[in-house]
């Protein structure tokens, strides 16, 4: 599975973001996909969960997972916007061992999708 298709999904998904069936059938198959440990939805102003799926439902992982990653994107925005201010952060990729993290934030600035999948 690629970072292009979930890169896909996102953009459908923001695209279409008014329509919340269209985004539940999105991250079905986001969720679906082999090694896909689970995904979770943030607020981008606060970081706050708004949905979370797998992490085997462990509420302190996804918090966890959350609080650092949010973090971390908010670094990442910052330095992109002191490279060129006229840029936003589309998609962040993390690769260690046999994990991999997708960070997809909304170009509407109305969610933050993060993505876990386990590596084969």
């Amino acid at each position: 599975w690629g970072f292009c298709t979930l890169l896909s999904m996102a953009a459908l998904a923001t695209e279409q973001f008014n329509n919340q069936e269209v985004i539940q059938q999105t991250l079905a198959r986001i969720a679906g996909h082999s090694g896909v440990a689970g995904y979770i939805v943030l607020h981008p102003s606060d970081g706050r969960i708004l949905d979370f799926v797998g992490f085997n439902q462990d509420t302190a992982l996804v918090e966890k997972y959350s609080s650092s990653l949010y973090a971390f994107a908010m670094l990442a925005q910052s330095t992109v916007r002191t490279i060129d201010h006229t840029e936003d952060l589309t998609f962040v990729r993390l690769r260690w061992g046999k994990r991999e993290i997708f960070i997809a934030p909304d170009r509407k600035k109305e969610y933050m999708l993060i993505v876990l999948q386990e590596q084969h």
